[in-house]
């Protein structure tokens, strides 16, 4: 790959920045960055799990092991592609936790109850977060076709890996793996994670009991319960609508993280260094290296960077093969979108949006203009506790004179107008957005839910 130009290295540098946070490795980066010397590295090591993985399944990061100052990484130039595991195990809770959640004995194993391709690549300027829908039909190498969260419970991460190699064309760099208990005390650490929804959200399976619409600080079990929710009334895809809400969730807690203040707790670090496992080629140095470049972002953006993450879902659709549910890959759709992965290409709006499932706010841009309403402010930081892609407040230009909410597309500009029906709406052509999706103007009309 040639040698970028300084504003593609500007450009790669952002993406190193929110890279492996932004999928549970963000507890890594954040327990490295704490200190800010060496000598922590020993430390933070000693804490972190590590995932025995079979030989010659990963592959080796492209380019230099270059870090700028300091610790020396691979991280640092080249294209990343992290394999996220979210594990269903049940051996981690306690008996009252598996009374609502399965017994161990019962479940039989244990299988990836998320899984999502995190790549960081320098020829673009976000980082890109690929949900693979559980029950995809796959090949599993070794073992024919089944569903792609059975790879796990077969063969574990080194089966998973392959598996996704397969489907995907495309090389996997490091595994990270993040269980229930990981999860609930991670979110209980940071102090819960703010949630909007413009809907009711009941599910008895899973314990999910949000019977309002509206705002709320959601902590372990409750985030934990919102993520996994499968059976939600209203849903007409479940599998689709519970990855849009695991998108959603993954923005808001980004937007709540990226602040320098975050990234300097040291209760903060040493809890989430012992909650995720990774495999043992992710080294303290490369931890401290994102870190690093992560406490920058936050210095230079605050919590609208966050907005630097692309979420995508494989392209596919449900259907029932002998009573059974499964979710087929539209095969010309996903091989584009990996083809554009592997080539650094754009990728238009392939896999933003699930079918038949209204898009995830983690995959609207928004911009909020203040035009003289004292609440542009507040409205700006319940859209980034929503969970959208919300880009820094800035002064309305001189056109926009009261509130009103602009897109060119009603699927998108809808989910923002939910929130506030009494606020007038308006399609206009893309050209006027700019770079946002959503322009969400607060004027001195007042802008009320």
């Amino acid at each position: 790959m040639p040698k970028p130009t300084p504003r593609h290295t500007r450009a790669s540098r952002a993406v190193r920045r929110l890279s492996l946070l932004l999928a549970g490795l963000l507890s890594l980066a954040v327990a490295t960055g704490a200190g800010g010397t060496i000598a922590y590295l020993g430390l933070v090591r000693d804490a972190v799990n590590f995932v025995p993985i079979g030989g010659g399944v990963l592959d080796r990061e492209e380019g230099p092991a270059r870090g700028g100052n300091g610790p020396t990484s691979p991280l640092a130039e080249g294209v990343t592609n992290v394999i996220v595991v979210g594990s269903d195990s049940r051996e981690v809770l306690s008996e009252a936790e598996q009374s609502t959640k399965g017994d161990a004995d019962l479940i039989g194993g244990q299988r990836s109850d998320t899984l999502i391709l995190v790549q960081l690549d320098p020829r673009r300027q976000k980082a890109v977060m690929i949900h693979f829908p559980r029950d995809l039909l796959v090949e599993i190498p070794g073992y024919g076709q089944d569903k792609i969260n059975t790879a796990y419970n077969t063969g574990g991460p080194s089966l998973v890996i392959k598996t996704v190699k397969e489907l995907t064309g495309l090389p996997v760099h490091h595994y990270v793996e993040v269980n229930f208990t990981g999860f609930r005390r991670l979110v209980d650490t940071v102090g819960g994670v703010r949630i909007c929804t413009d809907r009711p959200l009941i599910d008895e399976v899973a314990g999910l009991h949000l019977r309002e619409a509206g705002c709320r600080i959601l902590g372990g079990q409750r985030a934990l319960a919102f993520v996994r929710a499968r059976h939600v009334e209203g849903d007409v895809i479940p599998d689709f609508a519970r990855i849009a809400r695991q998108q959603q969730f993954i923005r808001a807690l980004l937007n709540k993280l990226l602040t320098v203040q975050s990234l300097l707790n040291f209760d903060l670090v040493r809890e989430a260094a012992g909650n995720v496992s990774t495999d043992e080629d992710l080294t303290p140095i490369d931890m401290y290296y994102l870190a690093r470049e992560m406490q920058k972002l936050a210095a230079e953006k605050g919590p609208s960077a966050a907005a630097g993450v692309d979420f995508r879902v494989v392209p596919s659709a449900p259907k029932a093969i002998d009573g059974i549910s499964y979710v087929i890959p539209d095969e010309e759709q996903m091989r584009l979108l990996f083809d554009r992965l592997a080539s650094g290409r754009p990728l238009g709006r392939l896999g933003r949006a699930a079918a038949l499932t209204d898009a995830s706010p983690a995959t609207i841009h928004v911009q909020v203009y203040e035009a003289g309403g004292r609440r542009a402010a507040e409205v700006h930081r319940k859209l980034l506790g929503a969970g959208f892609a919300v880009a820094a407040l800035q002064p309305a230009p001189p056109r926009f004179t009261e509130s009103v909410i602009l897109y060119a597309s009603e699927s998108l500009g809808g989910v923002v107008a939910r929130r506030y029906p009494k606020v007038r709406t308006e399609k206009v052509p893309r050209s006027e957005l700019g770079q946002a999706d959503v322009l969400v103007v607060v004027g001195p009309t007042g802008f009320r839910r």
